[in-house]
């Protein structure tokens, strides 16, 4: 297994802040146990040629100027473009390893799901998710699961990938106080009509019910569908405790929704690639971050903490999946969820 990382440099505070989550949780990997199940790569900035794989070219010139120049009248900070291609390094370095040993590959960085192909989105300004997935598609992949669980929705990737049946998309993300894109109707179009799977979740939805929803999901999707390889956008965001985060997962039910995803991969020779993503409590992200390594080791939870039950308006989520069901109905069977225990705890 490999843990791929790399140096970068900061120029302003936001930048700071998201580098120094990677250095503490290499520091506290260092400390523990865990830290001998991994092999470390430190990685380079990609080329900016790499960015043809999604971007236009306009765009990628406008890039590389900011770049160059090392300023920008256009809105565009050159410290986050220097920063990114660093990002993009890391993930493109962890999706070869992955396919050429068909092994798991965690990046300690990128996920910069947002980016559009001709301009940037939010404080994404490029895509590594959508240009790693172009990378598995160019070696002759005809299925990909991606499988995104950022608390914010994929919008630049379901953009870039909307009518491509080869690239199955699960994402769960917040609802209330985002963007409001990845309704449960986007089910993408054209050949890839059925393949894009959103499943919004009110705030303060907690472990419970947003696990019953994934384990579900992934449920059904593998019974159908044999990835040959898995992409796993694996933001820490959705912890309770996180200041743009609001679904209220614990640590505790963030390791078990990772070791929910690890297990699409367990006893199979197949790879699997796993970027961070999002998480900025910089308190408990490093934690967060160890427990995700451990999961995807198949090792026992490193930090736990107790369990989130959420707010009974999470009730709204289980309505909401019962109508994805309803809308992926022709072209996939999804599992019902029928829980006792829910129901006792005033969630159905």
């Amino acid at each position: 297994m490999y843990l791929i990382h790399g140096t970068y440099p900061v120029t302003d505070a936001r930048l700071t802040q998201l580098a120094a989550r990677y250095s503490a949780s290499l520091e506290l990997l260092s400390t523990l146990p865990l830290a001998k199940e991994y092999r470390l790569v430190e990685t380079e900035p990609a080329d900016f040629e790499v960015y043809r794989l999604v971007h236009t070219s306009e765009y990628i010139e406008l890039l590389e100027r900011v770049h160059r120049e090392g300023h920008s009248t256009v809105g565009i900070p050159a410290g986050a473009v220097v920063f990114e291609r660093i990002g993009v390094g890391g993930t493109l370095t962890a999706t070869r390893l992955a396919l050429s040993e068909r092994c798991t590959a965690y990046h300690l960085g990128g996920g910069y799901h947002h980016g559009m192909p001709d301009r940037p989105n939010g404080v994404d300004y490029c895509n590594d998710v959508a240009m790693a997935l172009e990378y598995i598609l160019a070696t002759g992949a005809e299925k990909i699961l991606y499988v995104d669980l950022d608390v914010h929705h994929p919008d630049g990737v379901q953009t870039i990938f909307e009518k491509d049946p080869r690239v199955l998309q699960i994402s769960l993300h917040g609802w209330a106080g985002h963007s409001n894109e990845g309704h449960y109707s986007f089910i993408g179009r054209g050949a890839g009509a059925g393949k894009k799977i959103n499943m919004p979740l009110p705030a303060h939805t907690g472990d419970r019910i947003y696990l019953q929803i994934l384990k579900a999901l992934l449920a059904s999707v593998m019974r159908s569908y044999q990835p040959e390889v898995v992409f796993y956008q694996a933001g820490l965001d959705p912890y309770r405790k996180d200041p743009i985060g609001c679904l209220d997962l614990s640590l505790r039910g963030l390791y078990e929704r990772d070791k929910l995803v690890a297990s699409l991969c367990a006893n199979r020779s197949m790879p699997f690639v796993v970027v961070l993503g999002g998480g900025y409590d910089l308190e408990n992200t490093p934690r967060a971050v160890v427990n995700t390594l451990a999961a995807l080791a198949g090792k026992n939870v490193v930090f736990d903490e107790a369990e989130s039950l959420g707010a009974p308006s999470a009730a709204r989520a289980l309505r909401w999946y019962k109508s994805l069901r309803t809308c992926l109905r022709q072209y996939l069977e999804l599992d019902e969820i029928v829980s006792s225990e829910l129901k006792e705890e005033g969630y159905a």
